[in-house]
């Protein structure tokens, strides 16, 4: 769908749900055979409502059932604003008996400048984004949980970002099985970036625990870190989960804020064999470290990269 070719387009209580239907004995029925997709010719507005799109459950009653599948969701514009006050549910279906979480979760992409001409534009989103994947209710593999990839095609104006929201990506649970990994966030702009909403990328728990998403924030401007971001493992029986990646900066921010309210977590799942801590890189442009003028980091910022002991083993680099 293409909306808002020379003017714009505004929406209040969007409500859509595209969600598939469970069975009661067999596989949760699947709605991936197109991904949604509207592309802006001009500034974008949602005001309220909630679009939903959910695999079906697999093996409500009894039997062994895997959870269905969705598809994405793909947003982009030429270059105008997208303002996104919604709520979007994309899980995978929940699978029980033997059956697995195919109904793996699948992908919000945001694209600023669809037509490639350098010039981007800005997205601000508040309310819920869960692509949560599926959990097992039995001895099968949870889901992997979906991304959120927000991009502005290397334009080399525009291309700020606002999140103001929930943003939820975790991996499913399995009562026996291997807990589902996290797959995470990648935001690649060329402008500001402001987090001040929660970010959740951990993964699944189960006699296996999932490995921890990964949150990647690159931009050419400055990023403003205000909130929480959890990218740990998940709890395991006998092995738990390696905790994931926080990466923020990539040597080109102009500037890396870290506030007093922002909690960074990358833990790995308890377990008879713990999970490891994983790696959280703060680089902004420049150089020495700590010491590094562009990186700004308040001493009350919680900053962690614990093994599933709650040892700092994990990586923490400030560069």
């Amino acid at each position: 769908t293409n909306c808002g070719v020379g003017g714009s387009f505004t929406a209040t209580t969007f409500n859509v749900n595209t969600s598939s239907q469970g069975s009661d004995t067999g596989n949760g029925c699947s709605n991936y055979a197109n991904p949604w997709a509207a592309n802006f010719a001009g500034p974008a507005t949602f005001n309220g409502g909630t679009f939903t799109a959910l695999g079906g459950d697999g093996s409500i009653v009894s039997g062994n059932g895997n959870g269905g599948l969705v598809n994405d969701i793909d947003i982009s514009t030429t270059g105008f604003a997208i303002v996104l006050n919604l709520n979007i549910y994309m899980g995978g279906g929940n699978a029980r008996g033997t059956g697995n979480c195919d109904g793996t979760s699948r992908d919000i992409d945001i694209e600023l400048d669809s037509d490639s001409n350098g010039s981007a534009g800005s997205f601000t989103h508040s309310g819920v984004m869960n692509v949560d994947a599926g959990h097992a209710f039995g001895s099968g593999t949870g889901g992997a949980g979906g991304e959120i990839n927000i991009d502005d095609n290397a334009a080399t104006t525009g291309g700020s970002v606002t999140l103001n929201g929930t943003y939820s990506m975790n991996g499913g649970n399995s009562t026996s099985g291997q807990g589902g990994v996290s797959q995470g966030m990648d935001i690649t702009v060329t402008g500001n970036v402001i987090i001040n909403g929660s970010i959740s990328q951990n993964a699944g728990t189960g006699n296996v625990g999932g490995m921890g998403g990964t949150l990647r924030v690159f931009t050419d401007a400055n990023i403003d870190m205000n909130s929480s971001v959890n990218s740990n493992g998940g709890d395991g029986v006998s092995t738990g989960g390696n905790g994931g990646s926080i990466l923020l900066g990539n040597n080109i921010a102009t500037q890396l804020t870290i506030a007093a309210s922002c909690t960074l977590r990358a833990n790995g799942g308890t377990g008879t064999t713990i999970g490891t801590g994983g790696t959280i890189t703060l680089d902004p442009a420049g150089t020495g470290g700590a010491a590094n003028a562009n990186l700004v980091e308040s001493a009350s910022a919680t900053i962690e990269a614990n093994d599933g002991a709650g040892a700092a083993t994990g990586t923490i680099t400030r560069d």
